[in-house]
């Protein structure tokens, strides 16, 4: 899980001149150091939290492209136990622990 705090600006309050408009930035950076001393301190963020809800379609679109991605992988290691090569098996088997 993350979390984040999010802040919206609209054009017209963002000063045009250069020296202002970098005045205003180094503010801005100011209160972000502010707001994540605090999170450090306490583990939240000032403010209310919206935890937005669980979707299905998430979970769906996860299980599309694991599925997708990893089943050359999954065809391979089926391949590689079928096959009866304990070299083979334990070269795999060892790439398996090294890479994670």
């Amino acid at each position: 899980m993350a979390d984040m705090k999010i802040r919206r600006f609209p054009v017209e309050e963002i000063p045009e001149d250069e020296k202002e408009c970098a005045n205003w930035l180094h503010k801005l950076y100011q209160e972000k150091d502010a707001l994540q001393e605090h999170y450090h301190k306490e583990g939240t963020f000032p403010g209310t939290t919206i935890t937005p809800p669980r979707r299905l379609w998430t979970l769906l679109n996860f299980l599309f492209w694991a599925t997708l991605l990893l089943s050359p992988l999954i065809n391979f290691a089926c391949g590689v136990v079928v096959s009866g090569s304990p070299l083979l098996i334990l070269g795999f088997s060892l790439f398996l622990i090294i890479g994670e």
